[in-house]
Protein backbone atom coordinates (compact mmCIF):
# COMPACT_ATOMS: atom_id res chain seq x y z
CA UNK A 1 0.00 0.00 0.00
CA UNK A 2 1.19 3.47 -0.86
CA UNK A 3 -0.12 6.22 1.39
CA UNK A 4 0.30 9.98 1.28
CA UNK A 5 -1.14 12.15 4.05
CA UNK A 6 -1.57 15.90 3.71
CA UNK A 7 -2.54 17.65 6.94
CA UNK A 8 -4.10 20.96 5.85
CA UNK A 9 -5.46 22.04 9.24
CA UNK A 10 -4.17 22.84 12.70
CA UNK A 11 -7.13 21.96 14.92
CA UNK A 12 -6.30 18.31 15.50
CA UNK A 13 -3.08 16.30 15.62
CA UNK A 14 -2.90 13.52 13.03
CA UNK A 15 -1.06 10.30 13.84
CA UNK A 16 0.14 9.02 10.44
CA UNK A 17 1.23 5.73 11.99
CA UNK A 18 -2.23 4.77 13.21
CA UNK A 19 -3.78 5.91 9.93
CA UNK A 20 -1.36 3.59 8.12
CA UNK A 21 -2.09 0.66 10.47
CA UNK A 22 -5.86 1.05 10.21
CA UNK A 23 -5.78 1.27 6.42
CA UNK A 24 -3.59 -1.86 6.26
CA UNK A 25 -6.14 -3.73 8.37
CA UNK A 26 -8.96 -2.37 6.18
CA UNK A 27 -7.06 -3.65 3.14
CA UNK A 28 -7.12 -7.08 4.79
CA UNK A 29 -3.48 -6.89 5.84
CA UNK A 30 -2.31 -6.05 2.33
CA UNK A 31 -4.33 -8.52 0.27
CA UNK A 32 -5.86 -5.47 -1.41
CA UNK A 33 -3.28 -3.28 -3.09
CA UNK A 34 -3.99 0.45 -2.85
CA UNK A 35 -2.52 3.84 -3.60
CA UNK A 36 -4.17 6.34 -1.28
CA UNK A 37 -4.01 10.02 -0.63
CA UNK A 38 -5.55 11.29 2.59
CA UNK A 39 -6.12 15.02 3.10
CA UNK A 40 -7.11 16.25 6.55
CA UNK A 41 -8.96 19.56 6.29
CA UNK A 42 -11.13 21.94 8.31
CA UNK A 43 -14.79 22.87 7.82
CA UNK A 44 -14.36 25.66 5.29
CA UNK A 45 -12.13 23.57 3.04
CA UNK A 46 -14.54 20.64 3.27
CA UNK A 47 -17.52 22.85 2.51
CA UNK A 48 -15.81 24.16 -0.64
CA UNK A 49 -14.93 20.65 -1.80
CA UNK A 50 -18.41 19.30 -1.04
CA UNK A 51 -19.94 22.16 -3.02
CA UNK A 52 -17.51 21.75 -5.91
CA UNK A 53 -17.79 17.99 -6.32
CA UNK A 54 -21.25 17.15 -4.97
CA UNK A 55 -23.06 20.50 -5.33
CA UNK A 56 -23.80 20.55 -1.58
CA UNK A 57 -23.15 23.89 0.07
CA UNK A 58 -22.35 22.52 3.51
CA UNK A 59 -19.61 20.64 5.29
CA UNK A 60 -19.41 16.88 5.75
CA UNK A 61 -17.23 14.34 7.55
CA UNK A 62 -15.53 12.60 4.61
CA UNK A 63 -15.35 12.64 0.84
CA UNK A 64 -14.04 9.61 -1.02
CA UNK A 65 -12.90 9.66 -4.63
CA UNK A 66 -11.95 6.40 -6.31
CA UNK A 67 -9.98 6.64 -9.51
CA UNK A 68 -9.23 4.00 -12.09
CA UNK A 69 -6.67 1.51 -10.92
CA UNK A 70 -4.56 -0.86 -12.94
CA UNK A 71 -3.95 -4.54 -12.18
CA UNK A 72 -6.45 -4.59 -9.33
CA UNK A 73 -4.80 -1.74 -7.44
CA UNK A 74 -7.27 0.71 -5.91
CA UNK A 75 -6.39 4.37 -6.35
CA UNK A 76 -8.35 6.74 -4.15
CA UNK A 77 -8.28 10.12 -2.50
CA UNK A 78 -9.92 10.59 0.89
CA UNK A 79 -10.66 13.99 2.39
CA UNK A 80 -11.53 13.98 6.09
CA UNK A 81 -12.81 16.84 8.22
CA UNK A 82 -10.96 17.44 11.51
CA UNK A 83 -13.45 20.12 12.59
CA UNK A 84 -16.31 17.64 12.31
CA UNK A 85 -14.34 15.00 14.22
CA UNK A 86 -13.83 17.44 17.08
CA UNK A 87 -17.54 18.36 17.15
CA UNK A 88 -18.80 14.77 16.96
CA UNK A 89 -16.39 13.38 19.54
CA UNK A 90 -17.44 16.00 22.09
CA UNK A 91 -20.64 14.03 22.70
CA UNK A 92 -19.11 10.57 22.50
CA UNK A 93 -16.88 8.49 24.75
CA UNK A 94 -13.93 8.44 22.32
CA UNK A 95 -11.34 10.96 21.19
CA UNK A 96 -11.45 13.30 18.21
CA UNK A 97 -8.46 11.40 16.78
CA UNK A 98 -10.47 8.16 16.88
CA UNK A 99 -13.43 9.91 15.26
CA UNK A 100 -11.15 11.20 12.50
CA UNK A 101 -9.75 7.70 12.02
CA UNK A 102 -13.33 6.45 11.65
CA UNK A 103 -13.78 8.94 8.78
CA UNK A 104 -10.61 7.67 7.09
CA UNK A 105 -11.80 4.06 7.33
CA UNK A 106 -15.31 4.99 6.21
CA UNK A 107 -13.93 6.74 3.13
CA UNK A 108 -11.63 3.84 2.30
CA UNK A 109 -14.48 1.34 2.62
CA UNK A 110 -16.44 3.44 0.11
CA UNK A 111 -13.44 3.17 -2.23
CA UNK A 112 -13.56 -0.60 -1.73
CA UNK A 113 -17.22 -0.64 -2.83
CA UNK A 114 -19.05 -0.52 0.49
CA UNK A 115 -22.27 1.50 0.46
CA UNK A 116 -24.29 3.12 3.24
CA UNK A 117 -27.38 4.34 1.39
CA UNK A 118 -29.59 1.40 2.36
CA UNK A 119 -30.00 -0.05 5.88
CA UNK A 120 -28.49 -3.53 5.35
CA UNK A 121 -25.36 -2.44 3.45
CA UNK A 122 -24.93 0.46 5.89
CA UNK A 123 -25.05 -1.92 8.87
CA UNK A 124 -22.45 -4.15 7.18
CA UNK A 125 -20.21 -1.14 6.53
CA UNK A 126 -20.51 0.14 10.10
CA UNK A 127 -19.73 -3.31 11.53
CA UNK A 128 -16.58 -3.46 9.39
CA UNK A 129 -15.53 0.05 10.50
CA UNK A 130 -15.81 -0.88 14.16
CA UNK A 131 -14.03 -4.20 13.62
CA UNK A 132 -11.08 -2.43 11.97
CA UNK A 133 -10.90 0.19 14.71
CA UNK A 134 -10.98 -2.47 17.44
CA UNK A 135 -8.14 -4.32 15.71
CA UNK A 136 -5.93 -1.23 15.96
CA UNK A 137 -7.05 -0.46 19.54
CA UNK A 138 -8.98 2.67 18.57
CA UNK A 139 -12.62 1.73 19.27
CA UNK A 140 -15.42 4.20 18.71
CA UNK A 141 -18.94 4.21 20.08
CA UNK A 142 -22.08 6.13 19.19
Amino acid sequence: MKLEIANRQQELAVDAGIVWRALRVAADEGAIEAQLSVAVVHDEQMRRLNDRYLARDDSTDVLSFRYGGEDGCIEAELVVNASEAIRQSAGRPHSAQNELLLYVIHGFLHALGYDDLEPDPAARMHRREREILRQVDRPVED
